[in-house]
């Protein structure tokens, strides 16, 4: 054999012994990968989408909704007292800590609208249950209202907070298919309910309410569209410093 053949030889197989070194890390590098972002679904988004819901739910307007027990006094010490469960909310008490500030690496959109919500709750939710009872104080004062309270004696179990629920959906624009329990009870009284919204309406705590509700929850949508849309995608977008 030749100098020049034994050359090429030799170089054939380190090309061919190079080459399976590249296509095996390659492979490796995938597998990472696709490691990384299946924990990343699993241990990250998946309970903070879980969360999100949790959340939206303090700001759903719905039949089970005990509006005086908002003004109770136990209720009004809670949120005088020095602890409330949103001074310190996070998403990352609920996920993987280190997956979460990963997803800045990944998912900056994402992570950032998080840490919008974040500070909205920890910042304002607690206004927002005052401005609620603020409404509510507002209308249980209202000589109309007492008037019609009245009136529902008999009728219904529970007067004030009966009428107080179809106040609030009024109020809050909530369509009747989503109280049909309250709206066929007070159907009959439909005029005065009408007054009453028409009063109300356009004060400064309804305004804010409705504005308040709107806003989270558009939030909290989007940042629950934006996991689930990554929840299908079968690649992971960005580079951090657990993968190569």
């Amino acid at each position: 054999m030749s100098w020049k053949n034994a050359f090429f030889t030799i170089l054939g197989g380190f090309i061919a012994s190079l080459s399976g070194i590249i296509v095996e890390e390659l492979r490796e590098r995938k597998e990472l990968r696709n490691k990384h972002f299946e924990d990343i679904k699993q241990e990250c988004l998946e309970p903070i989408l879980n969360k999100l819901y949790e959340l939206r739910g303090y700001f759903e307007i719905n039949e089970s909704i005990d509006w005086k027990s908002l003004c109770s006094h136990d209720h009004l010490n809670y949120l005088k007292s020095d602890s409330h469960w949103w001074d310190n909310f996070s998403f990352e008490r609920c996920a993987d800590k280190l997956l979460y500030e990963d997803l800045k690496k990944h998912y900056s959109d994402l992570y950032e609208k998080l840490q919008i919500i974040e500070n909205w709750i920890r910042n304002n939710y607690e206004d927002y249950l005052i401005t609620i009872c603020s409404l509510l104080e507002l209308i249980e004062n209202d000589s109309e209202f007492k008037e019609i309270e009245k009136e529902l004696l008999g009728e219904v179990s529970d007067p004030k907070g009966f009428l107080l629920k179809a106040t609030m959906f009024s109020l809050l624009s909530i369509d009747k298919s989503y109280w049909p329990n309250v709206y066929s009870k007070v159907k009959p009284k439909l005029d005065k309910l009408i007054h009453l919204q028409n009063k109300f309406y356009n004060t400064n705590e309804a305004q804010k309410l409705r504005s308040t509700i709107n806003y989270v929850t558009s939030m909290i949508d989007e940042c629950a569209t934006s996991i689930k849309e990554i929840s299908l995608e079968a690649k992971l977008k960005g580079k951090c410093r657990y993968i190569k």
